[in-house]
């Protein structure tokens, strides 16, 4: 076998096989035989005619592309390992070309691996830049944290003469951010007796911190 025409564009291979003429030959023999049994001419026993015979009724390269077929992927293969090509996936026969001399020349095309050429990265530092945190930043974020493991217990409040209206102002936050509806002063509400849940937030000691967080102290 011999390669030849080789090209490479982008990230694709072009190039040629050669097969010299014995090894055609006999791919054209072995297609010949596997389809001979269901031939038939006039004159003739089905399954008995000679190659040369059903060629020349029929066209010269009636066995051409299953011989093709044969002679293919090991062509390939060898292109492969000769010009050692990097290949993804599943080559593509483009076409092929019984010569004069009786090689066969077959045209492939594979994609190949991109290349890839790295800059110039071993001197690059990184910056490192420090964030000051104010102390209300600090307390909104730790006021996030309490209210996040607080705990929260079922109570009974009783009101001994219910239907008491009181007046309440209050504000709602979420995270230590007081969320839009959560406000109102004034606001009239009738107590009686009934059930109440009631949240206790976490001290902020070295407890907490070990509950939270991999540190022994709050510190």
């Amino acid at each position: 076998m011999l390669v030849k025409n080789y090209e490479k564009k982008d990230n694709k291979v072009f190039f040629q096989v050669e097969v010299n003429a014995e090894a055609f030959d006999k791919a054209l023999s072995a297609a010949y035989k596997r389809v001979k049994g269901s031939i038939q001419v006039p004159g003739s026993r089905k399954g008995k005619v000679p190659r040369r015979v059903v060629e020349s009724l029929y066209e010269a390269d009636v066995f051409h592309e299953m011989a093709v077929a044969e002679l293919a992927p090991g062509a390939f293969d060898f292109a492969v390992k000769t010009e050692k090509i990097k290949n993804i996936g599943n080559p593509s026969l483009i076409d092929y070309k019984a010569e004069e001399n009786g090689s066969v020349v077959m045209s492939f095309s594979t994609e190949i691996y991109p290349e890839v050429t790295l800059g110039q990265y071993k001197s690059l530092e990184v910056v490192y830049e420090e964030h000051e945190i104010s102390e209300k930043e600090l307390e909104v974020e730790i006021e996030a944290v309490k209210e996040k493991y607080a705990r929260y217990a079922e109570v009974e409040k009783l009101v001994e003469n219910g239907g008491i209206d009181c007046f309440l102002d209050f504000e709602g936050f979420a995270y230590g951010v007081a969320f839009e509806g959560g406000k109102a002063e004034d606001y009239s509400l009738e107590v009686g007796s009934g059930s109440f849940r009631e949240t206790t937030l976490p001290e902020l000691d070295d407890d907490f911190a070990q509950d939270i967080s991999e540190s022994d102290t709050i510190e």
